[in-house]
């Protein structure tokens, strides 16, 4: 949502940020088939704790990126965290709550994702317009998802032993 903004901070031009978002499908894509390989093998609660790990260090390089390949590597971890996030929607729910009720369990995650998604950038943007640049910002995202990340570890354990 802020890729302009993150290209006047750092003086990155737009076309040279735009092969990012090629890498970012790629990873999604990649990581998606390798998470669905762990789900499998190992239940898919086993990602709920390094899930948003790639996009805490996507956060954390984002304040010191100084070139356009930093932004492009950048996207590539959150299409890594993207890829993990997808395949748990489709695995964790249905082993956690069965198949009876998935339509409106998925209904309710994806209500809350939606909203979550939606939010988001406009917190961000809040913290833009009072002057601290996104870029700024990373840091502090990135302390958020080890912490979120750091918090799933006990349910992770938990539904390990529920499933």
């Amino acid at each position: 949502f802020h890729q302009v903004h993150v290209a006047e901070v750092k003086g990155w031009s737009l076309t040279a940020m735009a092969t990012g978002y090629s890498t970012y499908a790629a990873a999604t894509i990649a990581t998606s088939f390798a998470a669905g390989w762990v789900a499998d093998r190992f239940g898919p609660a086993v990602l709920l704790p390094v899930a948003t790990l790639p996009t805490a260090a996507a956060m954390a390089w984002l304040g010191p990126a100084s070139q356009v390949v930093d932004w492009i590597a950048i996207l590539t971890l959150q299409g890594v965290s993207q890829g993990m996030v997808s395949t748990l929607a489709g695995t964790l729910l249905p082993a956690v709550y069965g198949t009876d009720h998935l339509g409106s369990v998925r209904g309710m995650v994806t209500a809350l994702m939606v909203l979550s998604t939606a939010i988001g950038p406009g917190i961000t943007g809040v913290f833009i317009d009072l002057g601290v640049t996104f870029p700024e910002q990373g840091s502090t995202l990135a302390l958020w998802c080890v912490l979120l990340s750091l918090g799933l570890i006990p349910v992770m354990r938990r539904l390990r032993r529920m499933t």
